[in-house]
């Protein structure tokens, strides 16, 4: 059942793009880089750069019927000049001068794209060149900029190098953009939908490629593409590093989104580091159900202990509820091997400091509220941190 839709010369190994997806209207779009080599300028990329130039597919995402023509003989889209397709009869350049399959032009490296799962807009990140990595709402027919702008700066073929600022109303400027300190190559994501991490509803999640080729050091992004506003995604309750080279992100049917990630630099057949990661909400706080059961006694008391970590992850306020608990003297979290065993005292919670205070007869009620910071954890996490509790 294999056809070929069409072959496409490239006259360097890189920036290839070349993501294929279906939109919101039907059709296939597909993103094609500039070609390759380096500031648009090399071998095979014209006198102006492929990226401005109509007459060729580069640079540019396509929009096209892939069905073979036969099979739609109803349909007004016209047939390409290859015959193995039809063209979206409402392309910007069918008709006129430049290449009917062109949706939209002037990209560097518009190699992962999306549509917004609500809207359909279609959001097209591009690799930029020496300085800016930028994120596009993608119209039909719109000029991109590239090679005469890189993000919203002026863009210097014979150099490599941006100059200021450049406002050409012909160009269409990207909707967000960061510059080379945060990374050296966006990844586009979606936008995120999922009941599952509601602070990031209706967000673009992307990232960036790594700090460095020679080193696995991606980063996750979340982006309000309405105000241009680029944060960090932060991984954990200490925003560790990822630790892996970022290749891409995937969406359910539900609006949650996927991290692909890798420590390997390109594909390795002997290579079985790549990993496909839901990304969730870290929960605000941690509770815990207490029962004198799981304690190893035949106490019919039960608790409830909620720990709130601070802003800066540096101190945990805590709330701790009995029940029916008799003749109370201490309550402390406990470092265990097994879950459930009687491990040593780690941190203090009634009294939140040493001695012990015993509560005669039955208690119900709130036993202890408080707050702790690693200054204060004795026996199996003392001189350690708060990370060390949170994966002890």
């Amino acid at each position: 059942s294999r056809r070929d839709l069409l072959r496409i010369d490239h006259p360097q190994f890189n920036h290839n793009a070349g993501m294929l997806a279906f939109g919101p209207d039907g059709y296939l779009y597909i993103g094609l880089g500039d070609g390759g080599g380096a500031n648009d300028t090399a071998a095979g990329h014209g006198e102006i750069g492929n990226g401005q130039n109509l007459e060729t597919v580069h640079g540019s995402i396509l929009r096209l019927d892939p069905l073979a023509p036969a099979a739609t003989p109803d349909s007004t889209d016209p047939v390409s000049a290859n015959g193995a397709y039809r063209v979206a009869a409402d392309n910007p350049f069918v008709g006129v001068d430049g290449v009917d399959e062109i949706f939209a032009y002037g990209f560097r490296n518009p190699y992962r794209f999306s549509f917004d799962q609500r809207s359909g807009a279609l959001i097209v990140p591009d690799v930029g060149q020496n300085h800016v990595e930028e994120i596009n709402f993608v119209r039909k027919g719109n000029n991109y900029g590239w090679n005469l702008k890189e993000g919203t700066f002026m863009f210097i073929p014979e150099t490599g190098e941006v100059g200021g600022p450049l406002d050409d109303p012909s160009l269409t400027d990207p909707v967000a953009q960061y510059d080379h300190d945060e990374g050296i190559a966006v990844v586009g994501g979606y936008v995120s939908y999922g009941a599952e991490t509601p602070g990031l509803w209706g967000k673009y999640v992307c990232g960036d490629f790594s700090r460095a080729f020679s080193t696995p050091d991606g980063r996750l992004f979340v982006a309000d593409l309405f105000t241009g506003q680029i944060e960090e995604l932060l991984i954990g309750r200490t925003g560790q590093p990822l630790g892996m080279f970022v290749k891409g992100f995937g969406q359910d049917r539900d609006g949650e989104i996927y991290l692909l990630a890798s420590t390997a630099l390109g594909p390795d057949r002997n290579s079985d580091t790549g990993v496909v990661m839901k990304i969730m909400t870290v929960p605000t706080d941690v509770r815990a159900v207490v029962t004198g059961e799981t304690a190893g006694t035949d106490s019919a008391a039960t608790g409830l202990a909620v720990f709130t970590p601070g802003p800066d992850e540096g101190m945990i306020s805590y709330d701790l509820k009995v029940q029916g608990i008799e003749n109370v003297t201490q309550a402390h979290i406990h470092v265990a091997t097994e879950p459930g065993s009687n491990g040593g005292v780690a941190v203090w919670l009634y009294p939140p400091a040493p001695p012990a205070m015993v509560i005669p007869g039955e208690f119900t009620g709130l036993l202890q509220a408080g707050a702790f910071t690693a200054v204060d954890f004795v026996g199996p996490l003392a001189g350690m941190t708060m990370a060390d509790l949170m994966t002890a």
